[in-house]
């Protein structure tokens, strides 16, 4: 049990100033994940780029704490991130003595069914296309992030009534 949560605490230290770098908010610690939102309760106009490129590197901080912990002789970690851009809604939940502030809506769901299809697709990354259209209004993503999408198509996704355009992120190549 010990390592385990000293696993999860090395996960957290790792992600959770990627995120505030990248002007993100964790709404949660969710086991061994978390949950950011960008953009809320405030928008701006990069929330979407931001995401993105917080996501790829989380992905690429990740992946090399993993081949790091396997020279080490630990098991290895991975991550898959799902990304969808879209209104939200926030507030409190709960129960009087038991309130927690939260973001939830069709978002939100849409984002953690992508992040449940990574392995599926064989990605590090899934987002919606309006998420990568929106990441690139005011300016393009840099061309290692691009080459690194993959375009699935229409997806169908769970608890979502039409099919869904998705873009896959792909894990950085490994230099031999």
């Amino acid at each position: 049990p010990e390592q385990v949560i000293e696993a999860v605490r090395a996960f957290h230290q790792r992600v959770v100033p990627i995120v505030f770098r990248h002007n993100g908010a964790v709404d949660k610690f969710l086991g061994d994940g978390i949950m950011a939102v960008f953009g809320a309760p405030e928008k701006q106009p990069d929330d979407a780029r931001d995401a993105v490129l917080c996501a790829v590197e989380v992905l690429d901080t990740v992946d090399r704490w993993s081949v790091d912990r396997v020279a080490r002789g630990y098991i290895p970690v991975t991550v898959g991130l799902g990304i969808h851009y879209g209104p939200v809604i926030q507030g409190n939940v709960g129960i009087e003595d038991r309130l927690e502030f939260t973001t939830l809506g069709d978002t939100v769901n849409l984002a953690s069914r992508l992040e449940g299809m990574t392995r599926q697709h064989g990605a590090g990354i899934l987002i919606s296309r309006g998420t990568l259209e929106a990441a690139e209004r005011s300016n393009p993503l840099p061309p290692e992030i691009r080459s690194r999408c993959r375009d699935l198509g229409y997806l169908p996704i769970a608890g979502h009534e039409a099919p869904i355009d998705v873009i896959a992120i792909d894990r950085r190549k490994e230099k031999t």
